[in-house]
């Protein structure tokens, strides 16, 4: 079955806090020259909230990850990878991740009604300051961008990002970065768990421009950003091979029985192609409440482990939370 896999952060950084992350290849790719900004942004209307304290916005941070909440404004943060010679994006290509960009967040938004919740999500249409461009040294492949190395590389990428400027002008610390990589691959996305606190804080999704499983030159749909977006959010896969702990065979069978069209399922459409604009897929129930936009979902008694945490978290083991959750946010105000 063709899926987007999302890869389990809490095992990387399990293995990188000791030291000894073991890497499979041994890729070198150059860090980031100047930035070569391009765009055009969404911004936020005057309503919305002032940026929590800095204080405050650490806290949250360590419990949810960077993108935080989808119920709060988040801005998407573009990063680009080129190729040595900057010659990798052309304007084709690029017009076509912004085409699939803004068709995955207006989706979101017009399933996100369906709950009475309205998520503000800005990001750049081409001309403004949410978007970078980086060369590296090394060929990008979807082998050497999806490594251990990788991982660490794009941890320091986003670390450079200089987050506290974006908190001020779009009134939100909340960021999910998308990490665009010029070849054919697997998207995927990297979270961060609970248990990991102040590590690896920093979430973001690689996505690639070509559908490996597509004849050559396919481009990725925006379904796929779209499923890849969520998972900043706490939305998890919902198909047999997903790594969240609560998502078994049989809660997967009653998915495809109750919510056949459910985009943490399935991004392709029923006949298996890509629809490049629209998404012919829905945010079902369980989603819903993972993400923080509905109170219940039908199933939620025979699923108890889908509702051990709170939406938006995610931990090594279904009710795992608890504790640790309460400490990390005592005093912290939505």
């Amino acid at each position: 079955m063709k899926q987007p896999v999302r890869l389990l952060c809490a095992l990387l950084a399990a293995c990188l806090l000791a030291g000894c992350a073991p890497y499979a290849r041994q890729v070198r790719i150059a860090m980031p020259g100047p930035d070569m900004p391009r765009g055009g942004q969404h911004t936020p209307d005057s309503g919305l909230p002032a940026a929590p304290s800095k204080e405050t916005a650490q806290t949250l941070t360590n419990a949810y990850g960077s993108a935080v909440l989808l119920g709060w404004p988040c801005v998407l943060y573009s990063i680009y990878l080129d190729n040595a010679d900057g010659d990798a994006w052309d304007e084709e290509s690029l017009a076509q991740t912004r085409r699939n960009l803004e068709v995955a967040v207006d989706w979101i938004a017009a399933e996100a009604e369906k709950y009475n919740a309205a998520p503000r999500l800005i990001y750049d249409d081409g001309d403004g300051d949410l978007t970078q461009f980086v060369r590296c040294s090394a060929e990008l492949t979807e082998d050497n961008t999806g490594s251990a190395e990788f991982y660490d590389y794009v941890d320091t990428l986003t670390a450079a990002v200089d987050a506290a400027a974006i908190a001020q002008k779009y009134g939100t610390s909340s960021i999910g970065f998308l990490i665009f990589v010029p070849a054919a691959g697997c998207s995927y996305s990297i979270l961060h768990y609970l248990e990991d606190g102040a590590y690896y804080p920093n979430e973001f999704c690689c996505l690639y421009l070509y559908d490996v499983y597509e004849k050559p030159g396919t481009y990725e749909g925006p379904a796929v950003y779209a499923h890849e977006i969520l998972h900043l959010f706490g939305a998890a896969d919902l198909y047999e091979e997903s790594s969240d702990a609560y998502v078994t065979a049989e809660l997967t069978d009653y998915v495809v029985s109750s919510w056949p069209d459910a985009i943490m399922y399935y991004t392709y459409n029923d006949d298996n192609s890509i629809s490049y604009d629209r998404i012919e897929k829905s945010i079902c129930p369980l989603t819903a409440y993972r993400l923080g936009l509905c109170d219940t979902f039908p199933g939620i008694e025979r699923f108890p482990d889908a509702a051990a945490d709170p939406p938006g978290i995610y931990t090594e083991e279904p009710g795992s939370s608890g504790q640790v959750l309460r400490e990390l946010l005592r005093g912290t105000a939505a």
